[in-house]
Parts: structure tokens; C-alpha cells; sequence
């Protein structure tokens, strides 16, 4: 069977193109499981299409498998770390008195990484700070 290409929304700031077989008939708003080389994630289908010609697959993830309800209540439990995350990370960034906004923080599915999206209006050395991150949070952050 042939591969698809599944636009994923994570979260409000994180979405990601995945490829997957055609045979997993996921469909728009349904929840499933992408996989790269680095981490497991999960987020709902917002668009499933052809992969266009020319494009490369190999770096992209992949989809795993459509959501179960245990997959989904893990993923409510990470929704719910991750506010707490955020609270910390926003401490951490208010100590290191960084110029930074932090927009988002999400605990991938896997729990093996944290994403923070942040903005800034200026270029920002934050690599102390995802050191002290790395240290306190027990995940790689990004």
C-alpha cells in the first residue's frame, strides 16, 4: 500500500507532516501515534493527501498506529504536566533574565523530550538556560 501524508496538529504551536500507510484509514480529527528517530509523539490528523512527488520522506516521522483510549489518557496526563512545565520553565527563563516570550511547552507522548516554542525580538543565547532545563526536568529539552 501506498504512503500518505498526515498533517498533525500537536498542540496550538506544533504541527507536523508525517507519512503513514494508507491502510491505518485515519481520517480528519482522529488521534494517533507518529514516531521519528528521536521521539513518540501524538497529535489529530488535520489533513490526509497523496505525498506530493519529489517530496523526501526519509526525515519525516512517521505514523504509528491510530490512538487508543489509553493512548489518549496518557496524552491528557502529558497535556496536564506540561502546564506545570511551563510554570517552570517561565521561572527558569525570569532567573536567567532572558528577553523571551514562552509560548508554548510540550511534553512529547514518549515523555523523553520537552519542546518550548518561545519568540524574542532580538537573537537570545538561551543554551545556559536549556542546560539548567536539561538538569532539573529529567528530559532532553528543545
Amino acid at each position: 500500500m501506498p504512503d500518505l501524508l498526515y498533517k498533525l496538529t500537536v498542540n496550538d504551536a506544533i504541527k507536523l507532516d508525517c507519512i503513514g500507510a494508507d491502510s491505518l484509514h485515519l481520517k480528519r480529527n482522529d488521534w494517533c501515534i507518529a514516531k521519528n528517530d528521536r521521539y513518540q509523539d501524538n497529535g489529530r490528523v488535520t489533513w490526509v493527501g497523496p505525498v506530493p512527488d519529489g517530496t523526501d520522506i526519509s526525515e519525516m516521522p512517521r505514523v504509528q498506529r491510530r490512538a487508543t483510549l489509553v493512548d489518549q489518557g496518557k496524552a491528557n496526563e502529558n497535556n496536564f504536566r506540561s502546564k506545570s512545565l511551563h510554570r517552570s520553565v517561565q521561572q527558569r527563563i525570569d532567573h536567567h533574565k532572558l528577553d523571551m516570550d514562552l509560548r508554548s511547552t510540550h511534553l512529547t507522548y514518549d515523555r523523553k523530550r520537552v519542546i518550548c516554542v518561545f519568540t524574542a525580538e532580538h537573537r537570545v543565547d538561551f543554551r545556559d538556560l536549556v542546560k539548567d532545563l536539561n538538569h532539573r526536568l529529567d528530559a532532553r529539552v528543545e
